[in-house]
């Protein structure tokens, strides 16, 4: 009686098949993925709002303000995931709960790791995302040894570790859909507000012709000045940014899921079929 061959076949998931189960999980979870974006969104939209025309808020300045609720948001998105995957009941205190005994210490490692790599980003876009890919999906790690060690340990840590380029090529895809699809909220939310409100969002509010665009210097710079600090366009623009942020990262989770079972499976697989060349070294008729 000769042992079976040993063989895994294992197909990987598209970026596109993790957006689709991202999308179901955000629907299943709803209303705990909502309690977080509104706890790290809602202060942001707050400060612009009370503040925007006093210290005369402008973009960049909204960004970094989004830049540093994502760092809290993520984590928590990503604990939220967790939850899920796993059939507990999804809510933000159980979320903390996930993260460790100290909860909110690690919170603010990541939001302040978060706003390393954004300036990295900014100042050097190669070394920024040398930054982000070379210590990928900790976060998420984290979760799963506090859920049960033997979910990840160090051999599964060494091997996500070889998975840079890989990493890399989803972070690029991940982040140009998500502007996509940012972009594309963001006008659907202005043409509902003013067909629904009948309250513009956008350039409605500016009371400008825009046929006179092409023509006019003036009202070029007057259109980019009102998308570049007023304080709701930036509003609009934080509270949708972040939304898609919750859905990414719940894609982001599963690209890590889909990454880590992989190479798992390959590495178990790799080890089977050694033992069983090992095993059948020097034996009469081994099977080819």
């Amino acid at each position: 009686m000769s042992p079976p061959e040993s063989h895994i076949p294992l197909t990987p998931r598209t970026l596109g098949n993790n957006l689709d189960l991202a999308l179901l999980l955000l629907r299943s979870g709803f209303r705990g993925y909502l309690a977080a974006w509104c706890w790290c969104c809602l202060p942001v939209l707050v400060l612009i709002a009370t503040t925007g025309r006093v210290f005369d808020w402008t973009w960049p300045r909204a960004l970094v303000a989004a830049v540093v609720a994502s760092g809290f948001l993520g984590t928590l998105v990503a604990s939220l995931t967790g939850q899920l995957m796993f059939g507990e009941p999804v809510s933000v205190a159980g979320a903390c709960r996930r993260l460790g005994p100290r909860p909110w210490w690690f919170l603010l490692q990541r939001c302040f790791r978060r706003s390393v790599e954004m300036f990295a980003l900014a100042m050097l876009v190669l070394p920024g995302v040398l930054l982000v890919s070379r210590w990928p999906f900790r976060t998420e790690a984290r979760i799963l040894r506090n859920i049960d060690p033997v979910l990840h340990g160090e051999r599964s840590t060494k091997l996500l570790d070889l998975e840079s380029s890989r990493v890399m090529s989803l972070w690029f895809s991940l982040a140009g859909y998500g502007v996509m699809l940012w972009s594309m909220l963001l006008l659907t939310a202005d043409f509902a507000s003013n067909w629904l409100l009948g309250t513009p969002l956008l350039m409605g509010r500016l009371g400008l012709d825009t046929a006179y665009a092409s023509e006019n210097r003036e009202v070029l710079i007057a259109v980019f000045k009102f998308l570049w600090k007023d304080p709701v366009v930036l509003m609009v623009e934080v509270a949708i940014g972040l939304f898609v942020f919750v859905y990414l990262r719940i894609t982001w989770f599963l690209c890590y899921l889909d990454l880590r079972v992989r190479d798992d499976c390959w590495d178990v697989e790799l080890k089977l079929r050694r033992e069983s060349e090992r095993l059948w070294t020097g034996v009469p008729g081994r099977p080819q």
